[in-house]
């Protein structure tokens, strides 16, 4: 039997019981109410937390003087790298985009008519090849 069992249910026990359940589930619905304003500063610890060995290094082996410095210049390393990652996926994204957008047009137009596809879903595709944006 575990030890939380053997020891009797007192009426203190019970109540203090009672209170723990009632205080998790009151924080539980109060977190989920206000979870879309926590959103920015859980996204701002998480960045720091990622962003501080870097800062570290900069200050430590780097010898910035200032903590400031060091973390002006570990964000302006991770926007020199996002910078890059970005340069480098956006024309790879592109073309997939592009050949994705001519195969569903050759894909429709060998279907046209057949009868494979309902006709409002055949109108809607071809509204959206026809779409310039």
């Amino acid at each position: 039997m575990p030890e939380f069992l053997r020891k009797p249910f007192t009426f203190d026990r019970v109540v203090r019981i009672a209170l723990t359940v009632f205080v998790v589930l009151g924080l539980w619905f109060f977190l989920r109410e206000i979870s879309g304003a926590l959103i920015p500063f859980v996204v701002a610890l998480l960045l720091a937390y990622l962003i501080n060995p870097v800062v570290n290094f900069f200050q430590k082996r780097l010898f910035f003087s200032n903590r400031m410095m060091a973390v002006i210049a570990s964000f302006l390393l991770l926007i020199i790298i996002m910078g890059g990652a970005i340069q480098w996926v956006f024309p790879i994204v592109k073309a997939e985009v592009d050949k994705m957008a001519y195969l569903v047009g050759e894909y429709t137009s060998e279907i046209q008519g057949s009868g494979y596809v309902p006709e409002f879903f055949e109108k809607h595709i071809q509204q959206l090849i026809k779409a310039e944006d």
